[in-house]
C-alpha cells in the first residue's frame, strides 16, 4: 500500500512538473525575456516585439534595498543596449556581487521608452557556495520539483557544465530523463542513490 501511495505521489509530481514545462516560456516571453544564472554569471535574453529597436536598461538590484529610491549601494549591475527590429536583445556573462556571507537576492529588471520598470525574475546567491547535492538543479538547498523541471529543460537545451554537474544523480555520464525521474523521487522523498 505505500509503494502504491509513493507511486501516486511520484506521478503527481511528475504531472504537474510537465504542466509546469508547458506553461513557464509562456509566462517568460510576457514579461519581456529570460534570466539565467550559472557559477556567479547571468545571462538576459530580451525577446519581446514591444522592445523593436528601442535602447533597453537593464539592472540588477538587490531586493534588500528599495528598487524606487535606487541607492547605489544596492546596484548589482547595470547596462543597456538597443533590441534589434524584432525586439531581441542579449546581456551575456554579467558578473554578478557574490556575497561574503549569507545570501543575495537581486531582481532584475528591464526599462525602456514607453514600458514601465519591468521585473524579470530574481537570482539568489550565497556565498561560499559549496557544491549542491545531487540534484538540486537550483542550488538552493532543497529537492523540490522545481529541480526536476530544471533538469528535464537542461535535458532538452544541451546542460551546461554546472547543470550537468548538479543533475547527473546517477552517475552515468549523461544527463537525461532518467535523472530528471531520480531528482522527482528525491522531491517525493526517496533518497538518490548515485
Amino acid at each position: 500500500m505505500k509503494k502504491r501511495n509513493k507511486k501516486k505521489r511520484i506521478l503527481s509530481i511528475l504531472c504537474v512538473v510537465c504542466l509546469l514545462a508547458m506553461a513557464l516560456p509562456a509566462r517568460a516571453a510576457e514579461q519581456y525575456g529570460t534570466v539565467t544564472e550559472s557559477g556567479g554569471k547571468a545571462d538576459v535574453r530580451i525577446d519581446h516585439e514591444a522592445l523593436a529597436d528601442k535602447m533597453v536598461a537593464l539592472l540588477f538590484y538587490n531586493e534588500e534595498g528599495s528598487v524606487d529610491q535606487m541607492e547605489e549601494r544596492y546596484i548589482g549591475y547595470i547596462d543597456q543596449g538597443t533590441a534589434d527590429e524584432t525586439g531581441k536583445l542579449d546581456f551575456s556573462g554579467i558578473p554578478l556581487p557574490q556575497p561574503e556571507t549569507g545570501s543575495v537576492t537581486y531582481g532584475v529588471y528591464i526599462g525602456a521608452e514607453g514600458i514601465e520598470r519591468t521585473k524579470l525574475d530574481e537570482i539568489t546567491l550565497t556565498a561560499g557556495s559549496p557544491e549542491g547535492e545531487p540534484g538540486d538543479m537550483n542550488g538552493d538547498g532543497t529537492i523540490t520539483a522545481v529541480d526536476a523541471l530544471l533538469a528535464l529543460r537542461a535535458v532538452n537545451a544541451g546542460p551546461t557544465d554546472e547543470q550537468f554537474q548538479a543533475g547527473n544523480v546517477n552517475g552515468d555520464d549523461s544527463l537525461d530523463v532518467d535523472d530528471v525521474l531520480l531528482i522527482l523521487k528525491a522531491a517525493a522523498g526517496e533518497p538518490i542513490l548515485q
